[in-house]
């Protein structure tokens, strides 16, 4: 017992003479710094995978990748202009088919307007007959005009003005066009302008001349 109030007095002494335990503090600036370094990065990484998720491009702005934005925006510019040539030559076609449609129209016509030559051109008809024919005749050439007049595509009449020139940007380069021309297809365009059916001889005779016009337009 006296040997353990021996030992428990020695601490004490010692504990006096050394003072109480010093404070301790845990920590380093250079780890803080690196791990808010680490940090901001995955923050960085984390908005601009949302970036392209959001907006379905792996290139969003310069700092995603400079050399890539500029091929990028060069293609984004072809692409532009691919498109709006596409539609300049789908112009070009609906007004070639417009212009086409109204020719149809004037063919028809010029076929009916030769059977009512043939048929006047018949000596068994009385006059009578062949005033009626000639009407009708005169009737179609007034429809083939009236036909080449209101055909229209935009501002164009392409049946009316046979120097009307329309130039169409159909490539992405200066220089890639095509050129739709209008026509003359009045009655007097296709040479079937005063033609008469009102005696024999003049039916007759106007059938050369339907032909030209047919073969015309």
């Amino acid at each position: 017992m006296r040997g353990l109030q021996e030992v428990a007095g020695h601490a004490r002494t010692a504990v006096r003479e050394t003072g109480p335990p010093m404070s301790l503090r845990i920590g380093s600036t250079g780890i803080s710094l690196g791990a808010i370094r680490s940090l901001r990065r995955a923050e960085s990484a984390i908005a601009q995978s949302s970036a392209r998720l959001a907006s379905g491009s792996r290139i969003n702005r310069a700092s995603d990748d400079a050399a890539g934005l500029a091929i990028s925006e060069r293609f984004r510019a072809n692409i532009a202009s691919l498109s709006r040539a596409q539609l300049n030559t789908q112009d070009g076609i609906s007004l070639a088919q417009t212009a086409q449609g109204g020719l149809s129209e004037i063919s028809t016509l010029l076929s009916e307007a030769r059977a009512l030559a043939v048929q006047s051109s018949s000596g068994a008809l009385g006059g009578q007959t062949r005033d009626q024919l000639d009407t009708q005749f005169q009737a179609i050439l007034s429809d083939i005009d009236a036909i080449a007049a209101t055909t229209s595509f935009s501002s164009f009449n392409p049946l009316s003005d046979g120097s009307l020139q329309v130039e169409l940007a159909v490539g992405t380069t200066a220089g890639d066009t095509i050129t739709v021309s209008g026509v003359d297809a009045t009655a007097t365009g296709i040479g079937a302008d005063g033609l008469a059916i009102a005696t024999s001889g003049g039916a007759a005779s106007s059938l050369s001349d339907l032909d030209t016009a047919i073969s015309n337009v």
